[in-house]
């Protein structure tokens, strides 16, 4: 039976790493994230058709700094967004049988995708607003993949959350074959926050956070046990170890 790794596995600080190691360190979070999400929606080879929507809009130049390692230069969540797609996509892509299609709001579809570099051409051009809907044929269960900076907005730029839960509440089938997962490109919680709000409330319907809000809850856990180092392991016993079970669990 394989073991879990021990909390002091991951005890370093990220202010520690190069710029290689700390890039390194981001996509293995991002990648266990996605290990477990796929596992937590049972998705299997041939059984599943499966969509990835890329939010393509010009909120996705805005630059996002590391606040775990100011040494890192600041990097766009378009960039944030392909990195993450690219991961994805190694490993979803093993799942569909006819490959992944890939859709984007303000740009042509990327069809029977089974390799990152089929989306290089596409990632070429920034973000800069076509959209496509069409009836779905298919026995199979669909999991579309979200990979989005913020707030759904209507064609005039208004708030359209209230749309978008429609849609997720509404328009799926009840049987649960409809699974939806919003790769958030951004730490703006200002931004982003409903969505983890809907990961609880709504069937069906689950987040991956970011590499830098991952990275800022771990350490905050780091914080807490260093603050906590003088007490008792009676008196920490359970509650330590929930924050430590709770950190670990966004990697696996």
């Amino acid at each position: 039976m394989a073991t879990s790794p021990s909390y002091a596995d991951i005890s370093y600080t990220f202010e520690d790493l190069s710029t290689d190691d700390l890039k390194q360190s981001e996509e293995a979070l991002r990648l266990h994230s996605f290990k477990s999400l796929i596992n937590r929606h049972q998705i299997s080879k041939m059984m599943a058709d499966i969509v990835i929507i890329c939010d393509d809009s010009t909120s996705m130049n805005t630059k996002t700094a590391n606040p775990t390692n100011p040494r890192t230069a600041a990097t766009s969540r378009w960039e944030e967004l392909k990195v993450t797609v690219q991961i994805v996509t190694e490993i979803v892509a093993t799942l569909d049988d006819d490959g992944i299609d890939v859709h984007f709001l303000n740009r042509d579809p990327i069809r029977n995708v089974f390799d990152v570099r089929q989306l290089d051409d596409a990632f070429e051009n920034p973000p800069s607003l076509e959209r496509e809907t069409e009836p779905r044929c298919s026995n199979k269960k669909l999991l579309i993949l979200i990979a989005t900076d913020g707030v759904p907005t209507t064609g005039m730029g208004f708030d359209h959350r209230l749309g978008l839960w429609l849609v997720l509440m509404q328009e799926r089938d009840d049987a649960g074959d409809t699974s939806v997962v919003f790769l958030l490109c951004t730490d703006d919680e200002k931004e982003v926050g409903y969505l983890n709000e809907w990961d609880k409330e709504i069937p069906g319907v689950d987040t991956v956070d970011d590499s830098i809000t991952e990275c800022r809850e771990i350490l905050a856990v780091q914080d807490d046990c260093a603050t906590d180092a003088n007490a008792s392991l009676a008196d920490r016993g359970d509650k330590e170890e929930e924050k430590e079970v709770e950190a670990l669990s966004k990697l696996l």
